[in-house]
């Protein structure tokens, strides 16, 4: 019976540790794209400019780390992976999309 409770512990902790990282997943994707829109306006200061491109190297790598983690949660579940795969298989299907729509419940 103990075991059984420990298991529920690390599945809601599992699942809660999958959508923390959609939520950051989805406001680096915003502010990825809040960052390029601002780059492409016509700014006059290198100062900005460089700051900004500084900015959006860093969202892009926080990005990429956040999607390989939450990757690595999803394929722990045999039901998740096999509904990541099928995602990824839709053409326009992105990997980070897969990660969004993964639903643990």
């Amino acid at each position: 019976m103990g075991q059984v409770k420990g298991m529920e512990a690390q599945d809601q902790n599992w699942t809660g540790k999958l959508r923390d990282l959609q939520v950051l997943i989805r406001s680096l994707t915003k502010r990825g794209i809040q960052v390029k829109c601002q780059l492409q306006c016509g700014l006059r200061s290198e100062y900005v400019t460089e700051a900004l491109e500084g900015e959006s190297a860093r969202i892009e790598n926080k990005l990429a780390e956040a999607l390989k983690r939450a990757e690595s949660l999803i394929r722990v579940h045999a039901q998740l992976a096999r509904d990541f795969e099928l995602l990824l298989g839709i053409p326009g299907i992105a990997e980070s999309t897969a990660v969004l729509f993964a639903d643990a419940d």
